[in-house]
């Protein structure tokens, strides 16, 4: 015997069309967004490692040299580490300060003094990054990075 049942159709799905569009356009902002901010502070992470550094390698290499040449062999070295950096951030960050024969105790050492022969040398290196960004900042951006970023090194050496 047969049946009178008409067959079922299977249900039909809901007309989505531009879904994924719409969805695209929600998200797209906000992921752009994460991937600027990603590289704006990798790059200030970047400046930051490389002044550091070339401070560090500044007051060693005055350090190691004679007491005429100190100035000019830090400032050689400290151009050579700095040379890593793009020319148009290179030109925004201010000249090294490097101080020379200052007391032991600067440098943190309380328990050596001028009279023992030893005296000290510190390097500072300023990049005014509020002022000079390296980048392009979005509105409201300057609030998040940070305003200077700067390096300071000090060694030990007998006179």
């Amino acid at each position: 015997m047969q049946s009178d049942r008409v067959p079922s159709r299977p249900p039909q799905k809901p007309h989505q069309g531009g879904a994924s569009a719409v969805e695209f356009i929600l998200t797209f902002p906000a992921i752009l967004l994460c991937i600027y901010l990603l590289v704006v502070y990798s790059l200030v992470f970047l400046v930051q490692q490389t002044i550091t550094l070339a401070a560090a390698e500044g007051a060693r290499a005055a350090v190691i040299s004679s007491a005429t040449a100190r100035d000019q062999l830090a400032t050689t070295r400290i151009n050579d580490i700095m040379s890593a950096l793009p020319t148009s951030i290179r030109d925004k960050i201010q000249a090294p300060v490097i101080q020379t024969n200052l007391s032991p105790t600067v440098c943190g050492n309380t328990q050596l003094s001028s009279a023992d022969g030893f005296a000290c040398v510190r390097i500072t290196i300023n990049y005014p990054f509020a002022s000079n960004p390296a980048i392009i900042l979005l509105p409201g951006m300057d609030k998040l990075v940070p305003a200077n970023l700067s390096a300071s090194a000090s060694a030990l050496y007998e006179n």
